[in-house]
């Protein structure tokens, strides 16, 4: 990230870390920090008395074997005076006097540049008179570290956040950036090539860097963007392996979490470094300068070398061979031994990589290298290949739980929170000290191709039997975190099928069918809803919360599969299935999870248009914690049948609960502010924009971060009112969106509410006189024009847009046939009067007294305007009448205030 905004960040937590944390807390945060940052040790915390507060007179984190203490303070004169960081050190070493090595002390607040110095003294001398090492951190150094070190671990960001709420929002805003892997701290420079890269991509052109696998292609890209982010709004990295064509860069699933982020948008709109690594399609460099503007530019990593344009990266020479096999080694490779090394593997990284951290973790000596050249020295190929298999080997008894987890997986991406509840956070680091790993993306393990190939072909490595961990893992995410059970359930699909086919459990079942699409499902794996209605036993609960939610899926796949080829046949198969909702709720009346059913059941009867729907709604709002789902579902059937004000209520309650108690998720919030956009909602928009405009910008903003499509469609159906009366905030909302191209969406719904945005978004700039407002215009037409069901709706903003481009040729022949189809909508007449009103303002005149017949509201006020337009063109004197008829209508002060100053400039009175 740029370096303002890794300032910006660190001042937000800052701030929080010393005004909006308590004690008791800062001591649970101090602890996660102490944790990460003294990863290599296993740390314990002192215990809690009865009553919850800490035990007196011990420390407050400690290893068991008395090397590592850490305390920590809220203290407000804690850098001012000394007394409590002196009676801290004393308090270490009267507890571990022979042992202390390491004194870890955070304070919450910042300590002043003054104060520095004699704290940089105080450690000093602690570490001359105690042998003692003393790290003291502020709170802007613990924010540093968080920023620097654990934004791009998910598990531990999710329990900061438990204290410090602003590290969510930090992580949603910049979500994309984590991608990037951190900084390899081995990386050798070759020198003149890093230069000559980076001066390429600074200067906007794009590189593809072609070589074998294990060349050191990922390391290098990974080194160029590290050293390049300042430079770039977002860096984007991503594994390349199956992206085959350019264009599937419109809808990537970048964070593997089963939602697409548009990274074809993002190379447009922001100025974006992305890296594509280990790319499956055959491209030019032309083909990704093409795809880029706005500074944006491309760093890709390919096995094939057969383009010229590529840059083929270099085998290394023996002297970096050497360093690389020599780094952090406490003895050198005898020449000898390097020279028979260097014949053998030749310029070859990850050759060397490996037996560097096999010498330097003592799993074997040089001699065991030599021994392993000479064994495969009788090789005419696949010398590397085999050399890998015999480096593996000495990995075998010190990793053997890490590579029988690997193996079993059977897969090179692997969820970091599945691996770390199998193997624990010091398997993890272990493993990502034996070069096993490459470089992966946000909360994903990588395994190298030619480790992975090497795993699979050592029947040595025994896979693990990973069942009863990975079910425990789905069945706590799917109580506790469900987007971390569907984004674990998503990136291990393949394994979860041929579990749920081995085991036949029903957490399997439930994780396959949430993230499976419902095009890709296989159903001989999925049984029917009421073959699990007959196993339910009620006294089993904890099962039977998981089988409710099972049978209620089910119901819900069947119903969304049937109705994609036949609606009326999935509404019959709905109807079927009402008794299984009944027997349910007489099953668990009274219990915990009825309401659960109730929604669902209410839901159904809603889809049925059964108006008891209204009532199950109602009950489910009455409760002591109101469903919020239930309010939004009872806040649009108010809407619909003329009880607005009971609608805006519950809709301002969702609202509200957003900061009150957290209980309305993203969908909600933005699917309630929709409703806003209603037509009977009309009267209530002012205030609700007045209100909720920032937050609901934010949290589009937010959502957009996961790629999620309903961003784009609860967006477009509130776009023209705030389009029109807050054009700031819907193009500083607009320009943050990655919008996608229109072949890489395929939903209509989505097509059309993109359309809508770039039209809005057209019309802005064509108020403003901007160079691109024909362009978002067109793009508006592509979407509209994409769609595979053409809507009368649709083809009427299709026409407004053609007519804002000024093809209003087009426009006019969109809108008579809208006549000709008999589309009920006034407006068509409005829109061919605008089309008509240039070459044929006899024939526009007709049109719009058509529209007028009925058109009522802010619509006739528009058409009255335009009849005065039309009167004017044909000269007719009394031109002046419909507008002073639209400017006594017009109920909207900003419409209004336009219409007055058009009066004054024809007439020059008030």
């Amino acid at each position: 990230m740029k370096a303002e905004v890794r300032l910006a960040y660190i001042a937000r937590i800052t701030t929080e870390i010393g005004e909006a944390i308590t004690g008791n807390n800062f001591e649970r945060l101090g602890y996660i920090i102490s944790c990460s940052y003294l990863k290599n040790v296993e740390l314990f915390h002192r215990g809690t008395n009865l009553a919850g507060a800490p035990v007196k007179s011990v420390v407050d984190t400690f290893s068991q074997c008395g090397t590592i203490v850490a305390e920590y303070s809220t203290d407000a004169t804690y850098f001012k005076k000394l007394d409590k960081i002196e009676k801290d050190t004393k308090h270490s070493l009267e507890h571990y006097p022979e042992t202390l090595k390491t004194l870890f002390l955070l304070n919450n607040r910042v300590c002043p540049p003054d104060e520095q110095k004699k704290i940089t003294k105080y450690v000093d001398t602690i570490k001359q008179e105690e042998h003692v090492d003393l790290i003291i951190w502020d709170g802007r150094k613990i924010a540093e570290y968080i920023v620097d070190e654990l934004l791009f671990d998910e598990g531990i960001t999710n329990l900061i956040s438990t204290f410090l709420p602003c590290v969510q929002n930090i992580v949603n805003e910049s979500l994309l950036n984590f991608t990037l892997p951190k900084k390899d701290s081995n990386y050798q420079v070759r020198g003149e090539l890093e230069e000559e890269l980076i001066g390429m991509l600074l200067d906007g052109e794009s590189v593809v860097i072609a070589g074998f696998g294990g060349l050191g292609k990922s390391s290098i890209c990974n080194y160029l963007a590290n050293t390049l982010k300042g430079e770039f709004d977002i860096v984007l990295w991503i594994d390349g392996t199956e992206i085959h064509s350019l264009n599937e860069l419109g809808s990537s699933d970048v964070l593997r979490n089963g939602h697409s982020q548009n990274v074809l948008g993002l190379l447009k709109t922001r100025k974006c470094l992305l890296v594509l690594d280990n790319l499956g399609a055959a491209v030019l460099v032309k083909d990704l300068n093409e795809i880029c503007s706005n500074n944006s530019v491309i760093l890709a990593s390919r096995r094939d070398c057969s383009e010229p344009d590529y840059l083929p990266l270099p085998l290394l020479n023996k002297s970096l061979a050497k360093k690389i096999l020599e780094f952090g080694a406490s003895v050198q490779c005898p020449e000898d031994i390097l020279d028979k090394v260097y014949g053998i593997v030749g310029g070859d990284p990850l050759i060397y990589a490996l037996m560097n951290k096999n010498i330097i973790n003592k799993r074997c000596d040089w001699e065991d290298i030599k021994s392993d050249c000479e064994v495969v020295s009788e090789y005419k190929d696949n010398k590397n290949q085999k050399l890998t298999e015999r480096l593996l080997g000495h990995l075998i008894v010190p990793l053997q739980t890490q590579l029988s987890f690997l193996k079993a997986c059977q897969s090179k991406l692997i969820d970091l929170t599945f691996a770390k509840s199998v193997l624990k956070s010091i398997g993890i680091i272990e493993l990502e000290d034996s070069t096993i790993l490459t470089k992966s993306s946000h909360n994903l393990l990588k395994v190298h191709d030619i480790i992975f190939e090497a795993i699979n072909n050592l029947d040595s490595i025994v896979p693990m039997d990973i069942d009863n961990k990975f079910s425990l893992l789905l069945s706590k995410q799917n109580s506790e975190d469900l987007d971390a059970f569907l984004r674990t359930s998503y990136r291990h699909l393949d394994l979860i099928g041929l579990l749920l086919k081995k085991t036949g459990k029903n957490i399997y079942l439930y994780a396959y069918i949430n993230a499976s699409p419902l095009n890709k499902i296989n159903y001989s794996l999925i049984p029917k809803p009421e073959e699990l209605l007959n196993l339910i036993e009620v006294d089993k609960t904890e099962e039977n919360e998981l089988m409710v939610f099972l049978i209620i899926q089910l119901v819900e796949t069947e119903y969304l599969s049937i109705k994609c080829d036949d609606y009326h046949a999935a509404e019959s198969t709905l109807k079927d299935k009402l008794p299984i909702f009944e027997t349910l709720l007489k099953m668990f009346s009274g219990m915990e999870i009825e309401s659960r059913v109730r929604h669902h059941y209410a839901k159904t009867l809603k889809r049925l248009k059964d108006p008891s729907a209204e009532s199950e709604f109602f009950k489910l709002c009455q409760l002591p914690i109101p469903m919020r789902e239930a309010q939004l579902q009872l806040a649009r059937i108010y809407a619909k049948s003329k009880r607005e004000e009971e609608a805006k209520s519950l809709i301002l309650e969702i609202m509200e609960s957003w900061e009150a108690d957290n209980s309305a998720s993203i969908p909600i919030m933005l699917s309630s502010f929709e409703v806003v956009s209603w037509k009977s909602m009309s009267s209530y928009r002012d205030l609700f924009n007045s209100k909720y405009a920032d937050l609901i910008s934010n949290i589009i903003k937010e959502s957009m971060a996961f790629g999620y499509d309903y961003a784009y469609l609860a967006f477009s159906s509130f776009a023209s009112d705030w389009s029109y009366n807050f054009p700031e905030k819907f193009a500083e909302t607009f320009e943050y969106l990655p919008l996608p191209t229109f072949d890489s969406v395929s939903d209509d719904d989505v097509k059309n509410s993109m359309g809508d945005l770039y039209r809005e978004a057209g019309k802005i700039g064509r108020l403003r006189d901007t160079e691109n407002y024909k362009d978002l215009l067109n793009l508006a037409i592509e979407f509209y024009e994409s769609t595979i069901k053409k809507s009368n709706y649709y083809m009427l903003r299709l026409a407004e847009a053609r007519h804002l481009i000024g093809d209003n040729e087009s426009a006019e022949e969109i809108c008579n046939e809208l006549v000709q189809a008999e589309y009920r909508s006034p407006q068509k007449y409005y829109w061919l009067a605008k089309a008509q009103l240039q070459d044929k303002p006899d024939i526009a005149l007709k049109s719009v007294e058509l529209a007028l017949d009925g058109l009522n509201g802010q619509f006739r006020t528009a058409s009255l305007e335009l009849k005065s337009d039309i009167l004017r063109s044909l000269e007719d004197s009394d031109y002046l009448t419909p507008l002073v008829e639209a400017i006594e209508l017009c109920s909207s002060e900003k419409y209004q205030t336009q219409l007055k100053s058009k009066y004054f400039e024809l007439t020059g009175k008030k």
